[in-house]
C-alpha cells in the first residue's frame, strides 16, 4: 500500500468517525430537548395545580365568609330578599341557613312511671335485710331492720335532699314511691297494719298498733 492510499484510508476512517460523532451529538441534543420539554411541561402542570388549589382555597374561604354573614343577617331578623340583595347570596344558601337556625321543638319528656310498673323485693339476714325497688326507669336498694315497741320494722327512706341522687327518680315522685313501699310492705309483712313516712325512714306498725 502506497503512502497516498494509506492517507486516503485514514482520511475516510476519520470522516466516518466524525459522522458517527455528529450522529451521537444529534441524538444527545434530541434527548436533551425532550427532557427539557418534559421538565417545562411538569413545571407548567405544577403551576397550574398551585393556581387551581389557590383558587379553590380562595373560593372555600369566600363561601365560609359569606355563610357567616348570612347567619348574622338571619339572626338579626333580616328578610331573605334583603339578604340576597345586600350580600349577593344564593337563595338556596339563605334558606339552608334559615332552616339550620330555626328553633327546634323541645323533646317530649320521658313518660312518668306509675305504680303498676313498679316491683318490690325483700331479703332478710338476721334482724334486717334489704328492700329492692325496680321500675322501668330506676332501681335501688334500701335497708330495713326490726323495730321495738309498737313498731314492727323501720325501712330506710332517702331524705328529700338525697332522694334523686340515691334513687335516680325525680323529687316529685318521692311521696308516691314512699306510699308504694309502705302499702306493699304492710300487705306482705303486717296485713291490717299501717305505715308512717318520716324524713329519712318508713315505720311499719302491726295491726295491733294504734295510730298516733
Amino acid at each position: 500500500m502506497t503512502n497516498d492510499e494509506f492517507s486516503a484510508r485514514i482520511e475516510a476512517a476519520y470522516r466516518e468517525a466524525l459522522r458517527g460523532a455528529d450522529a451521537i451529538t444529534a441524538e444527545a441534543k434530541r434527548v436533551l430537548a425532550e427532557a427539557e420539554a418534559e421538565r417545562d411541561a411538569a413545571r407548567r402542570a405544577r403551576q397550574t395545580a398551585l393556581a387551581e388549589g389557590a383558587a379553590e382555597a380562595l373560593a372555600d374561604g369566600r363561601a365560609r365568609w359569606l355563610r357567616a354573614l348570612v347567619e348574622r343577617a338571619v339572626r338579626a331578623g333580616r328578610a331573605a330578599g334583603e339578604i340576597e340583595a345586600w350580600l349577593g347570596a344564593d337563595a338556596a344558601l339563605i334558606a339552608e341557613v334559615t332552616e339550620s337556625l330555626a328553633p327546634r321543638p323541645a323533646a317530649a319528656p320521658a313518660a312518668t312511671t306509675h305504680a303498676s310498673d313498679w316491683q318490690l323485693e325483700t331479703t332478710q339476714s338476721g334482724r334486717g335485710g334489704e328492700v329492692r325497688f325496680r321500675s322501668p326507669t330506676a332501681s335501688f336498694e334500701l335497708w330495713w331492720e326490726f323495730a321495738g315497741g309498737d313498731a314492727l320494722a323501720i325501712v330506710e327512706l332517702p331524705s328529700a335532699a338525697q332522694w334523686t341522687a340515691r334513687t335516680g327518680l325525680p323529687a316529685e315522685q318521692r311521696q308516691a314511691v314512699a306510699d308504694f313501699l309502705g302499702r306493699e310492705l304492710v300487705a306482705r309483712q303486717a296485713p291490717g297494719g299501717r305505715y308512717e313516712i318520716g324524713d329519712d325512714h318508713l315505720t311499719l306498725y302491726s295491726s295491733r298498733s294504734r295510730a298516733s
